[in-house]
């Protein structure tokens, strides 16, 4: 996430992990048909209920659920799912550019740049971009520099990080794309 959760925000939704942890971890133990301590409410608590096992694997299940939760917020796959069935048209909280960049179904490693102020333009494979709103980082790979329509040279490596209203990113045509990187093997 980009911004900073409020702590009650915080507490809430770790508060609700943690309850759903420990429900997945009951159904598994009713599943496997095995014994989980659950007094009745409202009956006093058994004094030889032994609820270590069951905080161990509540533990080790929410380990797992937590590393499970990050790769897919990482690789967007609620949202996919939902645009999937176009239930909504918005990619999150990321902006375009972390959306485009991170993509891998859309196939996105290589751009032209274009420095509409000084009419340079920048042409290469992505090797890595920023995730920050401030700034937009863009490093290319096997950079072919147009300065003029005459003049261009080539560099092995290009990095950027300007203002995001400075750059002007533009996708070239696919089938131009693999005929150009085949060229440059």
């Amino acid at each position: 996430m980009k911004e900073q959760l409020r702590t009650l925000e915080f507490l809430i939704r770790a508060f609700i992990f943690g309850v759903l942890t420990y429900l997945a971890v009951y159904f598994s133990y009713t599943i496997l048909g095995m014994e989980f301590s659950s007094p009745r409410l409202g009956e006093p608590l058994p004094k030889n209920v032994d609820f270590a096992d069951e905080i161990l694997w509540s533990s080790i299940a929410a380990v797992i659920f937590a590393i499970g939760w990050i790769y897919g917020s990482t690789h967007r796959w609620m949202i996919r799912i939902l645009n999937r069935f176009n239930v909504s048209p918005t990619h999150g909280k990321q902006d375009l550019w972390d959306l485009t960049f991170s993509d891998p179904g859309e196939g996105v490693d290589s751009v032209h740049v274009r420095d509409l102020e000084k009419d340079i333009t920048y042409a290469g494979w992505v090797r890595g971009y920023s995730e920050t709103g401030r700034l937009r980082e863009l490093l290319l790979v096997d950079v072919k520099i147009w300065i003029s329509e005459t003049e261009s040279s080539d560099v092995p490596m290009l990095y950027f990080s300007r203002p995001d209203s400075d750059l002007h990113v533009e996708f070239p045509n696919h089938s131009t794309k693999d005929q150009n990187h085949a060229k440059t093997e």
